[in-house]
C-alpha cells in the first residue's frame, strides 16, 4: 500500500511534459487541446509567449486552453514544479473591419467591406444573419450581398477568429418581441417590432400563420396554424426578421447550480407543459415533475458538467449557465481478506 501511495504522488507532482497539442494553428478564441504529463497545479499556459485567454487542467495529462491575442512560437505549460514547452504553434490574426459602404441596405444590396486579414474568410453576417453571398477580393476587401438580414454589426469569421464593425442598418422588418410565447393552434400572437408595413408573410418554423393583420408599422396580429413552433419569421420584399422559441422550452434559471446525485433541482422558464425530458450536461435526470408551464422539479442523476436542457415535442431549450455535478466521495466500510499475495481477490464494501 505504501508503494502505491508513493507511485501516485510521483505521478501527480512530476514536472510537466507536453507530448502534443491540436490544432497546431489558430487565432483568438481558438480552442486548443494539450496532451502530456504532470499537468497538476498548472499556473499558466502560453501560446508564443502570450498567456492563454482561459485554460483548464482537466487531468494530469490533459489541458483545454483558449488562445487570446496570441503569437507564433512555443506552447508553454507552467506548474509549481517547473515548465514545459513545445514548438510549432502558428498564430493566425483575426480579421479587422475598418469600413462598410453603404451602411444601410435591404435584401440584395451590395456592400463593400474593407479592413485586413480577410483571407480564409468562412462567413459574413449582417446583424447576425448570413450574407446572401460574398467574395473575398483580396486580404483587405470583401464584396458581400445583404441577405434577409437585420440591423446591427457586420461580422466576419475566418481561421484566425472573428472581427466586427457596428453600424449597419437593415431596411427590412425587425421583431422586438411577441406574446404569448406558445400555445395551441388558433392562438393569437401579438408581434411587435419595426418596418411591418408591406409585410407579405408570417411563419412559425416555415408553417404559415392561419392569418395575420398589420395593425401598424410596429404591430402585427397573427393566428397560429396547426403544428406552429420554433422560429417566428416576418417577411417582406425588403427582407425578413426572425425570433426563435415559439412553443419551445426556454430556461431562465435553475437552482441549485451545483448538486450531487439524488438532489432536487428547481428549473424555471416557459413552455414547460408537455416536457418529455430533462438533462444535466449529457446525463438524464433520474425523474422530473412539471409543476406548471414555468416550473419543473428534477432529480439529479449520476450527472455531468454542462447546460441544463428541457425537451418537449417541439424542441429543446438550454440554460445559459452551466450545471456543476458534485461527485459523492466514495466510502469504504470494509474489505476482506485484509492480506494477500499477487493475484488475491479482494472484496471491498
Amino acid at each position: 500500500m505504501q508503494w502505491l501511495l508513493i507511485f501516485s504522488i510521483s505521478e501527480t507532482y512530476a514536472q510537466p511534459v507536453i507530448n502534443s497539442f491540436s490544432p497546431v494553428s489558430g487565432g483568438r478564441y481558438k480552442f486548443i487541446t494539450i496532451n502530456g504529463t504532470g499537468f497538476s497545479n498548472v499556473t499558466a499556459v502560453k501560446f508564443g509567449g502570450t498567456p492563454a485567454l482561459y485554460f483548464n487542467s482537466v487531468t494530469p495529462g490533459l489541458i483545454y486552453a483558449t488562445v487570446d491575442t496570441g503569437s507564433t512560437g512555443n506552447v508553454t505549460v507552467q506548474t509549481n514544479l517547473g515548465s514545459a514547452s513545445k514548438p510549432g504553434f502558428i498564430f493566425l490574426p483575426s480579421p479587422v473591419i475598418t469600413s462598410i459602404a453603404p451602411s444601410t441596405g435591404s435584401i440584395g444590396t451590395n456592400v463593400t467591406i474593407k479592413g485586413s486579414h480577410f483571407s480564409s474568410t468562412e462567413a459574413v453576417y449582417f446583424g447576425g444573419i448570413p450574407a446572401q453571398a460574398f467574395t473575398v477580393i483580396s486580404d483587405t476587401i470583401i464584396a458581400a450581398t445583404v441577405g434577409e438580414g437585420a440591423s446591427g454589426s457586420v461580422f466576419i469569421t475566418n481561421d484566425g477568429g472573428y472581427g466586427f464593425l457596428d453600424g449597419f442598418t437593415h431596411l427590412g422588418p425587425s421583431i422586438n418581441s411577441y406574446l404569448p410565447p406558445g400555445g395551441p393552434p388558433g392562438t393569437t400572437v401579438m408581434i411587435r417590432g419595426n418596418h411591418f408595413t408591406g409585410v407579405t408573410g408570417v411563419t412559425f418554423e416555415g408553417i404559415a400563420a392561419s392569418s395575420f393583420t398589420i395593425l401598424s408599422d410596429s404591430v402585427i396580429k397573427a393566428v397560429t396554424a396547426p403544428g406552429s413552433f420554433g422560429t417566428l419569421k416576418v417577411s417582406s420584399a425588403s427582407g425578413a426578421a426572425f425570433m426563435p422559441g415559439f412553443n419551445i422550452p426556454k430556461i431562465t434559471s435553475f437552482n441549485p447550480q451545483s448538486a450531487s446525485y439524488n438532489s432536487v433541482c428547481t428549473i424555471k422558464g416557459i413552455n414547460f407543459t408537455g416536457a418529455t425530458g430533462v438533462t444535466f450536461g449529457d446525463t438524464a435526470a433520474l425523474s422530473f415533475t412539471v409543476q406548471s408551464d414555468s416550473v419543473i422539479e428534477a432529480i439529479v442523476g449520476v450527472g455531468s458538467f454542462g447546460s441544463v436542457k428541457v425537451t418537449n415535442t417541439f424542441g429543446s431549450g438550454l440554460s445559459s449557465g452551466f450545471f456543476n455535478f458534485i461527485p459523492q466521495v466514495p466510502v469504504i466500510n470494509s474489505f476482506s481478506p485484509d492480506s494477500g499475495k499477487s493475484g488475491t481477490i479482494i472484496t471491498i464494501r
